[in-house]
């Protein structure tokens, strides 16, 4: 990452695919503070974010800096106009999720217009995360009603719900799947 700041550095006016590329590499080598900053200044310098800028800043995310800066993250979202975009709402449940703050995350899935797997997924992970396996399995249920396909994690989850509450019948089910 140094040798892409220094290339970044020299760039007089970087593009929003840049900063986010940026943004994406600090979240990838686990150094979400600097991703953050990148974020803080791509503002300063009158760079309006995109829909992908806030799912490589929020992914790259630790409980801590999630709990500080998270909100505030959430609040840019709404005023840039992506909170109805599934790969920042995924990335927002994911979020609140890993904070522990499960009734955040909830809120922003029980209110995501267009939900893919992976919505489902991350809602799925975030109450197995807090040991909460019968809301995990109940969002399987819900999402089979809706005839979402799972996927492989899909299964995974709901699988390791059902051992921890000790459901044979619907592991069972969802391994046929």
């Amino acid at each position: 990452m140094k040798y892409a700041r220094h290339m970044f550095d020299i760039i007089s006016e970087p593009s929003v695919f840049i900063w986010n590329t940026m943004i994406k590499g600090y979240s990838r080598i686990d150094l979400p503070e600097n991703g953050v900053s990148m974020y803080l200044e791509m503002l300063r310098r009158n760079v309006r974010p995109d829909c992908y800028t806030f799912p490589f800043l929020l992914k790259g995310f630790t409980r801590g800096i999630a709990l500080e800066c998270g909100k505030e993250l959430h609040g840019h979202v709404v005023k840039y106009g992506f909170n109805s975009n599934v790969f920042v709402q995924n990335s927002l449940v994911h979020m609140y999720s890993l904070c522990g703050l499960i009734d955040m995350a909830r809120g922003v899935f029980d209110l995501s217009q267009a939900r893919d797997v992976v919505t489902w997924n991350v809602m799925m992970s975030g109450y197995n995360r807090i040991k909460q396996f019968d809301e995990s399995r109940k969002i399987f249920y819900v999402m089979e009603k809706k005839g979402v396909l799972p996927t492989s994690v899909t299964l995974v989850l709901v699988l390791s719900a059902c051992s921890k509450l000790k459901d044979l019948d619907i592991g069972k089910k969802a391994h046929k799947t």
